[in-house]
């Protein structure tokens, strides 16, 4: 999750500083919250959602860190946020995550731009090659084709969800986008193997 605070408003006034704030939902942490340096905690009775917020100093969720500068931006100098930074991203339990970096992170005003570069490592080359889709890009209708397709999510470029949709284990799909308007989407599809494809479509 990234968050742009900015300031600009009573919640964020009275934060360390501004810039591009990068974060994660942990829904499966234990009941016992000492030694969490977590942000927020949410239905203490049931399961602690944990909005973890990545920071310089930390490496795993069991490392504090500098919270107070954990804010990217320009006037930091710290404008990326991939595995030689610092922070890096990282799982839970401190296993690096490199499937993608964020880098010329710069604010203007009220607005904040940063691209984002997805890779692939090789481990889903198989899973990849299997994976069509078409027609793309000027699509209103998408066609999904693979194996054992269990959902796809699409985002816009600001990590907004638009649409989320259940394939259940399915090996053609067809997704109606006539209603999302023209521009750059992430498509998050996952499978029943466990495999994640993330895919870039443009609809014009």
């Amino acid at each position: 999750m990234f968050e742009y605070s900015s300031r600009a408003d009573l919640f964020d006034e009275g934060i360390p500083g501004t810039g591009l704030i990068a974060a994660r939902w942990n829904d499966t942490i234990p009941l016992d919250y000492s030694g969490m340096f977590a942000n927020a905690f949410f239905d203490y009775y049931a399961v602690a959602h944990q909005y973890w917020i990545f920071r310089p100093g930390s490496s795993s969720d069991t490392q504090n860190g500098n919270i107070n500068n954990a804010h990217f931006s320009y006037a930091t100098g710290r404008t990326s946020f991939g595995l030689d930074t610092n922070p890096h991203p990282y799982l839970t339990d401190g296993v690096p995550e490199t499937s993608f970096e964020i880098t010329d992170i710069h604010e203007y005003g009220e607005y904040l731009t940063f691209h984002v570069h997805f890779f692939d490592d090789g481990a889903d080359e198989q899973q990849n090659e299997l994976l069509t889709m078409h027609p793309n890009p000027d699509i209103d209708r998408l066609q999904i084709n693979g194996q054992g397709l269990q959902q796809v999510e699409i985002y816009n470029v600001m990590g907004q969800q638009m649409l989320i949709q259940a394939l259940n284990n399915e090996n053609n799909a067809e997704l109606l986008l006539g209603d999302l308007p023209s521009g750059i989407y992430m498509l998050r599809i996952a499978a029943n193997d466990g495999s994640i494809n993330i895919r870039r479509i443009v609809k014009e």
